[in-house]
């Protein structure tokens, strides 16, 4: 029978990118984001690929959504067996300037909005025995970055998928967590220029990801091929996590030596 996944944050991105290589491994996908335009996006994908793809309109903060999303997905085809947390937003503001209504909302999709997806999910997943759970959590919950919101939503959401891989795992489900590096996707189009060429400069790899690479990592997490595979934290993010700070330091020497 056909696997059955559901990804957030779906409209575009790394969430768009995730669902069309799930649906290339003949899984059956829905699609879901608080932005109505995921609905279309899925038409054409449906239409123009011959792919299995429905969407949803869907607030990750709400629980009577993800609700309406499980129903949604049981309802066409009968059971789910992935789930993929993807939706997120960003905010680059730190401790000392930090908006508390901004900093509530980061937190509340980028890390209440997996808990809720997790909870409301995890019982159809192991009814038709077991299944995934990846969360798209990032560099920034790996080491220190700015933004104080993100960074605590990112670490956050990395500790709640340890919890989550020893509390679902007798019932047959894998939680992991990836953690992308600088990715070319709309959410980093309004960053400053120079930020992202610093973000590429410390990336060992001399450039910025692509969704489809972070979307191979999701569809692995979700095949087969990970059936031992949980609780784990992979970084998809071209060595920076691993050489940033070397890097850091490789490019100040290059520039003493230059200056001399």
């Amino acid at each position: 029978m056909t696997a059955v996944a559901i990804v957030t944050g779906a409209a575009g991105g790394q969430g768009l990118a995730a669902v069309r290589a799930l649906a290339a491994d003949d899984m059956a996908v829905l699609a879901t984001d608080v932005n109505p335009d995921v609905e279309p996006v899925a038409r054409q994908l449906a239409e123009a690929g011959g792919l299995d793809v429905d969407a949803i309109q869907h607030d990750v903060t709400s629980e009577r959504s993800w609700l309406e999303v499980v129903e949604r997905a049981q309802e066409r085809w009968g059971r789910v067996d992935h789930l993929v947390n993807n939706a997120g937003i960003a905010d680059r503001h730190g401790i000392r300037d930090a908006d508390l209504d901004r900093w509530a909302a980061v937190l509340a999709v980028d890390l209440t909005g997996p808990m809720l997806g997790m909870r409301t999910c995890c019982d159809a997943l192991a009814a038709d025995g077991g299944g995934s759970i990846v969360n798209v959590s990032s560099v920034a919950g790996l080491t220190a970055y700015p933004g104080a919101a993100y960074t605590a939503a990112k670490w956050a959401l990395r500790g709640l998928t340890k919890s989550a891989s020893l509390e679902f795992a007798p019932m047959g489900i894998r939680v992991n967590s990836i953690h992308p590096g600088i990715v070319e996707t709309p959410m980093i189009s309004t960053a400053d220029p120079a930020y992202l060429d610093a973000f590429t400069a410390l990336t060992a790899l001399d450039r910025p990801g692509q969704a489809h690479e972070t979307a191979a990592v999701v569809s692995f997490l979700c095949s087969p091929a990970a059936s031992f595979v949980t609780g784990a934290e992979i970084a998809v993010d071209g060595g920076w996590s691993a050489s940033a700070a070397a890097r850091a330091l490789s490019l100040v020497a290059n520039r003493s030596t230059t200056d001399l």
